[in-house]
Protein backbone atom coordinates (compact mmCIF):
# COMPACT_ATOMS: atom_id res chain seq x y z
CA UNK A 1 0.00 0.00 0.00
CA UNK A 2 1.20 4.01 -1.05
CA UNK A 3 2.53 5.50 2.26
CA UNK A 4 0.27 9.01 3.53
CA UNK A 5 2.27 10.64 6.11
CA UNK A 6 1.21 12.80 8.54
CA UNK A 7 3.36 16.08 8.93
CA UNK A 8 3.06 16.57 12.63
CA UNK A 9 4.13 13.13 13.77
CA UNK A 10 6.40 12.17 10.69
CA UNK A 11 8.82 15.11 10.68
CA UNK A 12 8.87 15.14 14.52
CA UNK A 13 11.23 12.14 14.75
CA UNK A 14 13.58 13.09 11.85
CA UNK A 15 13.46 16.73 13.30
CA UNK A 16 14.52 15.37 16.55
CA UNK A 17 17.44 12.82 15.36
CA UNK A 18 19.19 15.06 13.47
CA UNK A 19 18.82 17.74 16.08
CA UNK A 20 20.47 14.82 18.82
CA UNK A 21 23.04 14.13 16.04
CA UNK A 22 24.08 17.87 16.05
CA UNK A 23 24.02 17.90 20.05
CA UNK A 24 25.85 14.84 20.61
CA UNK A 25 28.78 16.10 17.60
CA UNK A 26 29.02 19.13 19.36
CA UNK A 27 30.43 17.28 22.75
CA UNK A 28 32.22 14.65 21.09
CA UNK A 29 34.25 16.94 19.04
CA UNK A 30 34.62 19.77 20.52
CA UNK A 31 34.51 19.12 24.34
CA UNK A 32 35.88 15.49 24.19
CA UNK A 33 39.29 15.90 22.96
CA UNK A 34 39.91 18.69 25.76
CA UNK A 35 38.53 16.37 28.42
CA UNK A 36 41.21 13.40 27.24
CA UNK A 37 43.50 15.83 27.90
CA UNK A 38 42.81 17.74 30.67
CA UNK A 39 41.13 15.25 32.84
CA UNK A 40 42.22 12.29 31.80
CA UNK A 41 45.74 12.94 31.57
CA UNK A 42 46.59 12.53 27.52
CA UNK A 43 49.40 14.93 27.15
CA UNK A 44 50.25 13.39 23.47
CA UNK A 45 48.62 15.86 21.15
CA UNK A 46 49.02 13.40 18.22
CA UNK A 47 46.55 10.65 20.73
CA UNK A 48 44.30 13.79 21.66
CA UNK A 49 44.40 14.65 17.28
CA UNK A 50 42.99 10.83 17.00
CA UNK A 51 39.89 11.60 18.64
CA UNK A 52 38.78 13.35 15.63
CA UNK A 53 40.32 11.97 13.00
CA UNK A 54 39.61 8.33 13.59
CA UNK A 55 35.82 8.33 14.07
CA UNK A 56 35.81 10.74 11.50
CA UNK A 57 37.40 7.59 9.30
CA UNK A 58 34.83 5.86 10.57
CA UNK A 59 32.53 7.88 9.79
CA UNK A 60 33.65 7.55 6.56
CA UNK A 61 33.89 4.04 6.02
CA UNK A 62 30.38 3.49 7.44
CA UNK A 63 28.43 6.16 5.60
CA UNK A 64 29.17 4.35 2.64
CA UNK A 65 27.67 0.92 3.70
CA UNK A 66 24.75 2.04 5.48
CA UNK A 67 23.57 3.97 2.44
CA UNK A 68 24.39 0.75 0.43
CA UNK A 69 22.34 -1.59 2.77
CA UNK A 70 19.36 0.74 3.26
CA UNK A 71 19.52 0.37 -0.70
CA UNK A 72 19.77 -3.42 -0.44
CA UNK A 73 17.25 -4.29 2.00
CA UNK A 74 14.80 -1.08 1.05
CA UNK A 75 14.31 0.09 4.54
CA UNK A 76 15.29 2.95 6.62
CA UNK A 77 13.75 2.98 9.90
CA UNK A 78 16.31 0.05 11.50
CA UNK A 79 18.99 1.94 10.54
CA UNK A 80 17.96 5.32 12.09
CA UNK A 81 17.57 3.63 15.13
CA UNK A 82 20.99 1.85 14.80
CA UNK A 83 22.52 5.18 14.73
CA UNK A 84 20.81 7.27 17.32
CA UNK A 85 22.02 3.79 19.27
CA UNK A 86 25.91 4.86 18.63
CA UNK A 87 25.05 8.64 19.87
CA UNK A 88 23.41 6.80 23.40
CA UNK A 89 26.47 4.44 23.90
CA UNK A 90 29.09 7.00 23.39
CA UNK A 91 27.27 9.42 26.00
CA UNK A 92 26.68 6.87 28.06
CA UNK A 93 30.23 5.24 28.24
CA UNK A 94 31.81 8.36 29.27
CA UNK A 95 31.16 7.30 32.89
CA UNK A 96 32.66 4.34 33.15
CA UNK A 97 36.03 5.11 30.92
CA UNK A 98 38.87 6.55 32.44
CA UNK A 99 41.77 6.35 30.16
CA UNK A 100 42.13 7.69 26.37
CA UNK A 101 42.67 4.31 24.59
CA UNK A 102 39.24 3.31 25.71
CA UNK A 103 37.60 6.33 25.28
CA UNK A 104 39.24 6.81 21.72
CA UNK A 105 38.24 2.73 21.30
CA UNK A 106 34.43 3.41 21.70
CA UNK A 107 33.89 6.63 19.98
CA UNK A 108 35.39 4.34 16.94
CA UNK A 109 32.66 1.77 17.46
CA UNK A 110 29.67 4.40 18.01
CA UNK A 111 31.24 6.50 15.03
CA UNK A 112 30.22 3.46 13.06
CA UNK A 113 27.07 3.24 14.30
CA UNK A 114 25.90 6.65 13.99
CA UNK A 115 27.20 6.86 10.36
CA UNK A 116 23.92 5.72 9.94
CA UNK A 117 21.81 8.87 10.62
CA UNK A 118 23.02 10.97 8.09
CA UNK A 119 22.23 8.75 4.75
CA UNK A 120 19.35 7.30 6.47
CA UNK A 121 17.31 11.04 6.90
CA UNK A 122 18.57 12.28 3.34
CA UNK A 123 17.02 9.57 1.76
CA UNK A 124 13.80 9.57 4.15
CA UNK A 125 13.14 12.61 3.44
CA UNK A 126 13.73 13.33 -0.26
CA UNK A 127 11.02 10.21 -0.84
CA UNK A 128 8.53 11.45 1.28
CA UNK A 129 8.16 15.39 1.14
CA UNK A 130 6.06 16.82 -1.68
CA UNK A 131 8.80 19.87 -1.39
CA UNK A 132 11.36 20.40 -3.97
CA UNK A 133 14.92 18.87 -3.41
CA UNK A 134 16.40 21.38 -1.75
CA UNK A 135 14.09 22.64 0.74
CA UNK A 136 13.39 18.96 2.18
CA UNK A 137 17.06 18.33 2.50
CA UNK A 138 17.42 22.38 4.25
CA UNK A 139 14.10 21.34 6.10
CA UNK A 140 15.44 18.29 8.29
CA UNK A 141 19.21 19.47 8.11
CA UNK A 142 19.01 22.63 9.69
CA UNK A 143 18.48 21.07 12.98
CA UNK A 144 21.47 19.21 13.10
CA UNK A 145 22.86 22.65 13.26
CA UNK A 146 20.47 23.97 16.19
CA UNK A 147 21.73 20.96 17.99
CA UNK A 148 25.38 21.96 17.47
CA UNK A 149 24.55 25.52 18.78
CA UNK A 150 22.58 23.87 21.74
CA UNK A 151 25.51 21.40 22.38
CA UNK A 152 28.00 23.70 22.47
CA UNK A 153 26.50 26.46 23.93
CA UNK A 154 24.89 24.32 27.02
CA UNK A 155 28.16 21.89 27.35
CA UNK A 156 30.48 24.78 28.22
CA UNK A 157 27.82 26.52 30.06
CA UNK A 158 27.21 23.33 32.79
CA UNK A 159 31.25 22.91 32.67
CA UNK A 160 31.79 26.21 33.24
CA UNK A 161 29.32 27.88 35.49
CA UNK A 162 27.38 24.71 37.14
CA UNK A 163 30.63 23.09 37.24
CA UNK A 164 29.58 19.63 36.14
CA UNK A 165 31.92 16.97 34.53
CA UNK A 166 31.69 16.06 30.87
CA UNK A 167 30.46 12.50 31.97
CA UNK A 168 27.22 14.37 33.95
CA UNK A 169 26.52 16.56 31.11
CA UNK A 170 27.00 13.22 28.52
CA UNK A 171 24.04 11.95 30.17
CA UNK A 172 22.31 14.99 29.82
CA UNK A 173 23.26 15.38 26.34
CA UNK A 174 21.85 11.64 25.90
CA UNK A 175 18.17 13.32 26.38
CA UNK A 176 17.43 14.03 22.66
CA UNK A 177 18.62 10.98 20.92
CA UNK A 178 16.73 9.08 23.69
CA UNK A 179 13.65 11.28 22.95
CA UNK A 180 14.53 10.59 18.89
CA UNK A 181 14.56 7.00 19.27
CA UNK A 182 11.38 7.24 21.24
CA UNK A 183 9.40 9.22 18.55
CA UNK A 184 11.23 7.08 16.05
CA UNK A 185 9.48 4.02 17.41
CA UNK A 186 6.19 5.43 17.81
CA UNK A 187 5.83 7.41 14.75
CA UNK A 188 8.29 6.58 12.23
CA UNK A 189 6.67 4.26 9.65
CA UNK A 190 8.82 1.31 8.45
CA UNK A 191 8.87 2.21 4.73
CA UNK A 192 9.85 0.15 1.79
CA UNK A 193 11.64 2.24 -0.94
CA UNK A 194 13.06 0.40 -4.25
CA UNK A 195 16.27 -1.83 -3.35
CA UNK A 196 19.30 -1.64 -5.14
CA UNK A 197 18.46 -4.71 -7.66
CA UNK A 198 16.02 -2.41 -8.93
CA UNK A 199 18.80 -0.59 -10.93
CA UNK A 200 20.34 -4.18 -12.55
CA UNK A 201 19.09 -6.02 -15.25
CA UNK A 202 17.10 -9.03 -14.84
CA UNK A 203 18.51 -12.50 -14.96
CA UNK A 204 18.35 -15.06 -17.87
CA UNK A 205 14.00 -15.38 -17.52
CA UNK A 206 13.21 -12.53 -16.34
CA UNK A 207 14.19 -12.63 -12.62
CA UNK A 208 15.32 -9.79 -10.82
CA UNK A 209 19.26 -10.21 -9.45
CA UNK A 210 20.17 -8.73 -6.10
CA UNK A 211 22.85 -6.81 -6.54
CA UNK A 212 25.46 -7.75 -3.82
CA UNK A 213 25.90 -4.78 -0.90
CA UNK A 214 28.63 -2.98 -2.30
CA UNK A 215 27.49 -3.44 -5.76
CA UNK A 216 25.89 0.03 -5.78
CA UNK A 217 28.48 1.88 -3.82
CA UNK A 218 31.18 0.33 -7.47
CA UNK A 219 28.53 1.81 -9.73
CA UNK A 220 28.13 5.41 -8.43
CA UNK A 221 32.05 5.62 -7.53
CA UNK A 222 32.64 4.24 -11.42
CA UNK A 223 29.82 6.78 -12.88
CA UNK A 224 32.91 9.25 -14.26
CA UNK A 225 29.86 12.08 -14.53
CA UNK A 226 30.04 11.72 -10.62
CA UNK A 227 33.67 12.58 -10.02
CA UNK A 228 33.74 16.14 -10.00
CA UNK A 229 31.24 16.15 -7.08
CA UNK A 230 33.19 13.82 -5.30
CA UNK A 231 36.50 16.20 -6.09
CA UNK A 232 34.37 19.58 -4.80
CA UNK A 233 33.72 18.48 -1.52
CA UNK A 234 35.98 16.55 -0.44
CA UNK A 235 38.46 19.48 -1.82
CA UNK A 236 36.18 22.38 -0.18
CA UNK A 237 35.79 20.30 3.04
CA UNK A 238 39.67 19.60 3.38
CA UNK A 239 40.07 23.27 2.90
CA UNK A 240 37.62 24.23 5.86
CA UNK A 241 38.75 21.48 7.83
CA UNK A 242 42.72 22.25 7.69
CA UNK A 243 42.58 25.66 9.18
CA UNK A 244 39.71 24.34 11.08
CA UNK A 245 41.92 22.11 13.34
CA UNK A 246 44.19 25.32 13.96
CA UNK A 247 42.04 27.94 14.40
CA UNK A 248 42.63 28.63 18.21
CA UNK A 249 46.32 28.55 18.13
CA UNK A 250 46.11 30.85 14.68
CA UNK A 251 43.35 33.51 16.22
CA UNK A 252 45.59 33.66 19.43
CA UNK A 253 49.11 33.85 18.37
CA UNK A 254 49.52 34.91 14.62
CA UNK A 255 46.50 37.28 14.57
CA UNK A 256 46.99 37.90 18.56
CA UNK A 257 42.72 37.51 18.76
CA UNK A 258 41.02 36.96 21.99
CA UNK A 259 39.19 33.37 22.98
CA UNK A 260 36.19 35.39 23.64
CA UNK A 261 36.05 36.56 19.72
CA UNK A 262 36.86 33.56 18.53
CA UNK A 263 33.84 31.60 20.16
CA UNK A 264 31.61 34.53 19.41
CA UNK A 265 32.94 34.20 15.59
CA UNK A 266 31.90 29.87 16.21
CA UNK A 267 28.79 30.42 17.99
CA UNK A 268 27.20 33.45 15.58
CA UNK A 269 28.45 30.70 12.59
CA UNK A 270 26.41 28.24 14.03
CA UNK A 271 23.36 30.49 14.56
CA UNK A 272 23.68 32.13 10.84
CA UNK A 273 23.86 28.44 9.83
CA UNK A 274 21.21 27.41 11.23
CA UNK A 275 18.93 30.69 10.34
CA UNK A 276 20.44 30.22 6.79
CA UNK A 277 19.47 26.51 5.87
CA UNK A 278 15.54 27.32 4.49
CA UNK A 279 16.94 30.10 2.46
CA UNK A 280 19.36 27.69 0.93
CA UNK A 281 17.39 25.18 0.03
CA UNK A 282 15.46 27.47 -2.14
CA UNK A 283 18.24 28.94 -3.71
CA UNK A 284 19.26 25.48 -4.84
CA UNK A 285 16.05 25.06 -6.57
CA UNK A 286 15.63 27.92 -8.14
CA UNK A 287 19.37 28.47 -9.63
CA UNK A 288 19.95 24.85 -9.73
CA UNK A 289 23.03 23.03 -6.92
CA UNK A 290 25.31 22.87 -9.51
CA UNK A 291 25.36 26.79 -9.80
CA UNK A 292 24.80 27.05 -5.81
CA UNK A 293 27.77 24.89 -5.57
CA UNK A 294 30.30 27.12 -7.46
CA UNK A 295 29.03 29.84 -5.27
CA UNK A 296 29.71 28.10 -2.01
CA UNK A 297 33.41 27.09 -3.18
CA UNK A 298 34.25 29.89 -4.76
CA UNK A 299 33.23 31.81 -1.11
CA UNK A 300 35.51 29.51 0.61
CA UNK A 301 38.51 30.68 -1.79
CA UNK A 302 37.47 34.46 -1.13
CA UNK A 303 37.31 33.75 2.94
CA UNK A 304 40.64 32.12 2.80
CA UNK A 305 42.77 34.18 0.73
CA UNK A 306 41.03 37.47 3.32
CA UNK A 307 42.70 35.09 6.26
CA UNK A 308 45.84 34.40 4.46
CA UNK A 309 46.51 37.97 3.09
CA UNK A 310 45.29 40.29 6.15
CA UNK A 311 46.04 39.17 9.69
CA UNK A 312 43.73 40.88 11.80
CA UNK A 313 41.54 39.11 14.31
CA UNK A 314 38.23 40.66 13.15
CA UNK A 315 39.01 39.71 9.75
CA UNK A 316 39.40 36.29 10.59
CA UNK A 317 36.21 36.49 12.89
CA UNK A 318 34.17 37.60 10.33
CA UNK A 319 35.63 35.39 7.49
CA UNK A 320 35.19 32.12 9.55
CA UNK A 321 32.23 33.18 10.62
CA UNK A 322 30.64 33.25 6.94
CA UNK A 323 28.14 30.16 6.65
CA UNK A 324 28.95 28.11 4.04
CA UNK A 325 28.31 24.84 5.35
CA UNK A 326 24.57 24.76 4.63
CA UNK A 327 25.05 25.73 1.35
CA UNK A 328 27.48 22.81 0.37
CA UNK A 329 25.98 19.93 1.95
CA UNK A 330 22.82 20.89 0.72
CA UNK A 331 23.81 21.93 -2.58
CA UNK A 332 26.03 18.52 -2.45
CA UNK A 333 23.31 16.64 -1.48
CA UNK A 334 20.84 17.74 -4.00
CA UNK A 335 23.02 17.19 -7.03
CA UNK A 336 23.61 13.59 -5.90
CA UNK A 337 19.58 13.02 -5.33
CA UNK A 338 19.15 14.45 -8.87
CA UNK A 339 21.85 12.54 -10.28
CA UNK A 340 21.59 8.91 -9.02
CA UNK A 341 18.25 6.56 -9.14
CA UNK A 342 15.84 6.17 -6.73
CA UNK A 343 17.43 2.70 -5.86
CA UNK A 344 21.02 4.21 -4.99
CA UNK A 345 19.82 6.75 -3.14
CA UNK A 346 20.90 5.95 0.05
CA UNK A 347 24.39 4.19 -1.51
CA UNK A 348 24.92 7.72 -2.90
CA UNK A 349 24.04 10.34 0.01
CA UNK A 350 26.00 7.98 1.91
CA UNK A 351 29.24 8.72 -0.04
CA UNK A 352 28.29 12.33 0.31
CA UNK A 353 28.36 12.17 4.20
CA UNK A 354 31.57 9.96 3.82
CA UNK A 355 33.43 12.46 2.12
CA UNK A 356 32.36 15.33 4.43
CA UNK A 357 33.82 12.87 6.92
CA UNK A 358 37.13 12.36 5.16
CA UNK A 359 37.63 15.69 4.87
CA UNK A 360 37.10 16.19 8.57
CA UNK A 361 39.47 13.18 8.94
CA UNK A 362 42.10 14.58 6.59
CA UNK A 363 41.91 18.14 7.07
CA UNK A 364 42.78 17.79 11.08
CA UNK A 365 45.58 15.69 9.91
CA UNK A 366 46.82 17.94 7.42
CA UNK A 367 46.38 21.43 8.98
CA UNK A 368 48.80 19.92 11.89
CA UNK A 369 51.25 18.74 9.51
CA UNK A 370 51.38 21.58 7.81
CA UNK A 371 51.57 24.38 10.54
CA UNK A 372 54.55 22.19 12.34
CA UNK A 373 56.17 22.00 8.90
CA UNK A 374 55.97 25.60 7.08
CA UNK A 375 54.22 27.73 10.21
CA UNK A 376 50.75 28.18 11.22
CA UNK A 377 50.73 31.28 8.74
CA UNK A 378 50.86 28.72 5.93
CA UNK A 379 47.64 26.93 6.80
CA UNK A 380 45.50 29.44 5.60
CA UNK A 381 47.35 29.65 1.83
CA UNK A 382 46.85 26.11 1.81
CA UNK A 383 43.40 26.40 2.20
CA UNK A 384 42.98 28.61 -0.36
CA UNK A 385 44.52 26.56 -2.82
CA UNK A 386 42.34 23.30 -1.56
CA UNK A 387 39.21 25.87 -2.19
CA UNK A 388 40.40 26.69 -5.75
CA UNK A 389 40.31 23.09 -6.83
CA UNK A 390 36.96 22.86 -4.91
CA UNK A 391 36.08 25.62 -7.57
CA UNK A 392 37.30 24.12 -10.59
CA UNK A 393 35.51 20.65 -9.58
CA UNK A 394 32.17 22.85 -9.23
CA UNK A 395 32.50 23.89 -12.45
CA UNK A 396 33.32 20.30 -14.02
CA UNK A 397 29.80 19.34 -11.93
CA UNK A 398 28.12 22.05 -14.39
CA UNK A 399 29.98 20.80 -16.64
CA UNK A 400 28.55 17.28 -16.68
CA UNK A 401 25.24 18.44 -15.60
CA UNK A 402 25.24 20.07 -18.93
CA UNK A 403 25.93 17.06 -20.58
CA UNK A 404 23.63 14.81 -18.77
CA UNK A 405 20.66 17.10 -19.93
CA UNK A 406 21.30 17.05 -23.57
CA UNK A 407 21.30 13.37 -23.18
CA UNK A 408 17.24 11.58 -23.41
CA UNK A 409 16.21 10.50 -20.17
CA UNK A 410 17.78 7.25 -18.59
CA UNK A 411 15.36 4.40 -18.26
CA UNK A 412 14.32 4.91 -14.46
CA UNK A 413 15.02 8.30 -14.41
CA UNK A 414 13.30 9.73 -11.14
CA UNK A 415 11.00 12.77 -12.10
CA UNK A 416 8.86 14.86 -10.02
CA UNK A 417 9.74 16.71 -6.86
CA UNK A 418 12.31 14.81 -4.13
CA UNK A 419 10.63 11.27 -6.49
CA UNK A 420 7.90 11.59 -4.88
CA UNK A 421 6.06 10.47 -8.57
CA UNK A 422 8.21 7.06 -8.73
CA UNK A 423 8.46 6.87 -4.45
CA UNK A 424 4.43 6.42 -4.16
CA UNK A 425 4.56 9.60 -2.25
CA UNK A 426 1.97 12.76 -2.89
CA UNK A 427 4.12 15.25 -4.72
CA UNK A 428 3.83 17.54 -7.94
CA UNK A 429 5.40 16.72 -10.95
CA UNK A 430 8.35 19.18 -11.45
CA UNK A 431 11.60 19.13 -13.75
CA UNK A 432 12.95 15.85 -15.29
CA UNK A 433 15.67 15.12 -13.17
CA UNK A 434 17.92 12.63 -14.91
CA UNK A 435 20.82 10.16 -14.07
CA UNK A 436 23.98 10.78 -15.05
CA UNK A 437 25.04 8.31 -17.80
CA UNK A 438 26.98 5.36 -16.40
CA UNK A 439 24.96 5.22 -13.16
CA UNK A 440 21.91 3.00 -13.87
CA UNK A 441 21.42 -0.37 -15.19
CA UNK A 442 20.13 -0.69 -19.21
CA UNK A 443 17.02 -2.26 -17.18
CA UNK A 444 17.03 0.11 -14.28
CA UNK A 445 13.54 0.74 -13.38
CA UNK A 446 11.91 2.39 -10.26
CA UNK A 447 9.21 1.10 -8.04
CA UNK A 448 6.98 2.49 -6.03
CA UNK A 449 7.87 2.66 -2.04
CA UNK A 450 5.68 0.21 -0.21
CA UNK A 451 5.07 -0.57 3.11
Amino acid sequence: MHLSLSVSKSKLPLYLSYFGDGVSLALIQAFLPLYVYADLGETRLRVVALLLALPALGTFVASHLWGAVADRTGRLRPWLLVGLAGHILVLASLMVLHSAASVLAVAVVSSLLFAAIGPTLKTWVTLGSTQSVGQALSDVLRFQSWGWFAGSLGTGFLLDRAGLSLPAVALLAMLPALAALAASLAWLPDVRKPTSSAAHPPRVGGEKAPAPLLETLQDLYRARPLWPLFLTILAAVLANESFFAVLGVYFTQVVAGSRELMGFSLALATLLGALLYPLAGRFVDRHGPEKVLTAAAATYLAVYLAIASVRNPYVVAVAFGVPLYPVLITAAASVMTQRSLLAQRGGGLGIVDGLFALGLAGGSLLGGVLGDVLGLAAVPWASSLLAALAVGGSLWVRLAATSSAAAPPAPGAATGECGAEHAGFPGSAGADIRPLAGIAGPEAKESPVER
